[in-house]
């Protein structure tokens, strides 16, 4: 299969953009020969911070000596980002060989177990980790954990991010409900680690966890961290149960990144614990740490004779905006800040903008280009009754070219521009920035409703 044609493969299953249950994901696995078997897994959920810490994991993993795979999503620019082996992402050309892969598997599928674009995607990346003999694989889960198709890895070991409200419609109004299904990746004689979380959602981690059979560890509550927090990193000591980490350097900045690191390096001692190897050199631990990356996430673009200096990142939710603006509050500024903010339909604008205004001089609201964006009008709306300083308001600007060429305006050659709010919106800018044509959206997708928990078979 040519990359034209896998992509028009995956583009054709995003018309089932949200499928309940691992029913599907489970078949075609099966039809593949269960890939998934041939290596020992992790699986990272939560709301904020699963990427990041996926990234840190598999770096951390390589510097050990160890082939590790790495799936994560959604991409910023191009597919290929969300599967990585040893730290590079596949060649166009071998991605798309997988995808055909599982295109045929699908074929040979009654219609009703054929699989969704992200249950495509994730056996896209079971098949190339078993191709490629990988001593590890790390997978971020979608949404939620117990219906994500990443979940048909049976990954023993899971690890979860801090959750917040985020998918309510899907995953419940409450952040313990939320726990609820993040703990769904807990498997029988496995371990669920948790990062810093609420009270009550560490409760229901750990409960859930349990009634799975699966050991909870509280990775707060277990390790010690002493870090001195910088605009661009943070470096300091870790003391783990099974080791101490010191002279640390961790290159993705934000106080909040440091828990995404206790975590990281907890999931590789008990990964090297249950894979019977010694507990990890802590010279390749810091390594592994300090050459980690995670692109659009509190990225700094340097300026340009074309644009001023450029913040990245996602902040896609209000758990999220909080974390960007506290960044925002202590990092020192260029000039004119302005802020170019997109968002997603299902996101509480009401409770991100907030979180940033006080720390930008400008506001220019824009939409990605795809369906999930959040329209202009709707946008709009959400922010009329804000107490917009000096009696001013956002401009709104169709396009996130024309957007970012507003913003630059306004910021000058000395100011900066934040680009945050969606991970679709950073993408669209990248595009911008390097050359590339603009993203086009497809067809609204089919969203099946989902069944009350006790309709549903155990996946």
């Amino acid at each position: 299969m040519t990359p034209a044609a896998a992509l028009a493969f995956l583009r054709g299953r995003e018309q089932f953009h949200v499928k309940v249950g691992t029913r599907n994901i489970r078949r075609v696995a099966a039809a593949l020969g269960h890939p998934e078997r041939r290596y020992p897994s992790v699986i990272i959920a939560g709301t904020n911070g699963k990427g990041s810490t996926a990234a840190l994991l598999d770096s951390i993993l390589r510097a050990l000596g160890l082939s590790a795979g790495r799936f994560t999503s959604p991409h910023l620019v191009e597919i290929e980002e969300r599967v990585t082996v040893d730290g590079r992402r596949l060649a166009p050309e071998e991605f798309a060989g997988f995808v055909g892969e599982v295109a045929a598997a699908s074929d040979r599928l009654p219609p009703d177990f054929r699989p969704s674009f992200f249950e495509s995607v994730t056996a896209t990346a079971m098949l190339a980790f078993a191709a490629h003999r990988v001593d590890a694989a790390v997978f971020e889960v979608g949404m939620g954990g117990r219906w994500d198709a990443t979940t048909a890895t049976d990954a023993p070991l899971g690890l979860v991010t801090r959750i917040a409200l985020d998918h309510t419609r899907y995953l419940g109004p409450t952040v313990e409900a939320i726990a609820a299904e993040k703990a769904g990746v807990a498997r029988p004689d496995g371990e669920l680690l948790a990062g810093r979380q609420t009270p009550g959602a560490e409760r229901v981690l750990e409960v859930e966890a349990r009634m799975r059979g699966a050991r909870f560890r509280s990775v707060a509550e277990e390790t010690e961290a002493d870090f001195e927090i910088l605009p661009t990193g943070s470096q300091g000591r870790l003391r783990t149960p099974e080791g101490l980490y010191e002279d640390l350097w961790l290159p993705l900045p934000g106080r909040h990144q440091v828990d995404n690191l206790a975590l990281a390096v907890r999931g590789a001692e008990r990964l090297f614990a249950r894979l019977g190897r010694p507990v990890p050199d802590p010279d390749a631990v810091r390594r592994g740490i300090r050459e980690a990356r995670w692109p659009g996430r509190l990225e700094w673009l340097p300026a340009t004779p074309e644009h001023p200096a450029m913040l990245l990142d996602a902040a896609h939710n209000p758990n999220g905006a909080v974390a960007l603006g506290a960044y925002l509050a202590a990092a020192p500024r260029r000039g004119v800040r302005v802020l170019v903010f997109g968002a997603s339909k299902d996101k509480k604008i009401g409770r991100m903008l907030p979180a940033l205004l006080p720390h930008c001089d400008r506001v220019v609201l824009t939409a990605a280009a795809t369906r999930r964006a959040m329209p202009l009008e709707a946008l709009a709306a959400g922010v009329s009754d804000f107490p917009w300083a000096d009696g001013g308001g956002p401009d709104v600007v169709e396009g996130v070219a024309r957007a970012l060429g507003r913003a630059f305006e306004a910021a000058g050659a000395d100011g900066e521009v934040v680009i945050a709010g969606s991970i679709f919106l950073l993408g669209d800018a990248l595009r911008f920035l390097r050359g590339m044509p603009a993203r086009q959206p497809v067809a609204a997708p089919i969203e099946l409703p989902l069944p009350p928990a006790e309709t549903l078979a155990a996946p």
